[in-house]
């Protein structure tokens, strides 16, 4: 019987991985890389997270993990309404999606502003604004080179993880700068309520009112 092996664990803010630009893969299919790809994937899971980078494990080579990059989640009112999207991906079975060696390609003049949030800094909350679409090459951990473009939330979560393989942490990008950082258990002062015609938002809502990038959503 084999054992699993436990995720290993996420270093935070002061670690040297986080910011320093991370190493390009050579050897994509190598032990090493199929090393890193599973402890990404494990501590991605035991996080329920929404995407994760290698810096976040220590490991600072340029891989990233997005949950649903594809977008194939059907509508909260379509499939347990209850649940966040990392919920409801687990319960249709839909891995992350692993990138080796990322970039943006394009990105739409469209911007959106957001609340995210970071595992590396946790129950830290900032406002970022970021592009609506991004178009994306990466090689899959088979060797696919892939072309995809992203959308929503799948552009602010990837364009998060790629900017944790460049040394950038999402409070280097806060509209307001530090003096904007929210702590987790303050946002809801921070959120539009159903008397300010908006959405009621959760810390753990989605992308139209509050995102955490490397957290449970």
């Amino acid at each position: 019987m084999r054992l699993a092996l436990p995720p290993p664990p996420i270093v935070h803010v002061g670690h040297p991985a986080l910011r320093q630009r991370a190493a390009p893969v050579l050897d994509l299919r190598g032990r090493e890389t199929r090393r890193v790809i599973g402890q990404l994937v494990r501590a991605l899971d035991a996080h329920d997270g929404s995407g994760l980078a290698a810096p976040q494990i220590g490991e600072p080579v340029r891989i990233l993990a997005v949950r649903d990059l594809f977008n194939r989640l059907p509508s909260a009112d379509a499939l347990a309404p209850h649940l966040g999207d990392v919920q409801r991906a687990r319960l249709l079975r839909i891995s992350p999606v692993v990138a080796i060696n990322p970039t943006i390609t394009a990105a739409s003049d469209d911007h959106d502003e957001d609340w995210e949030a970071c595992l590396s800094l946790p129950g830290l909350w900032g406002l970022v604004r970021r592009p609506r679409a991004v178009s994306v090459r990466f090689t899959a951990p088979d060797g696919a080179e892939t072309a995809h473009e992203c959308v929503g939330w799948a552009a602010r979560v990837f364009q998060h993880e790629l900017d944790h393989l460049d040394g950038v942490l999402f409070i280097d990008r806060l509209v307001h700068g530090v003096a904007g950082l929210v702590h987790e258990s303050e946002l809801h002062h921070q959120l539009p309520s159903e008397e300010d015609g908006g959405a009621v938002a959760r810390p753990a809502a989605g992308p139209a009112s509050a995102t955490r990038m490397d957290g449970a959503r």
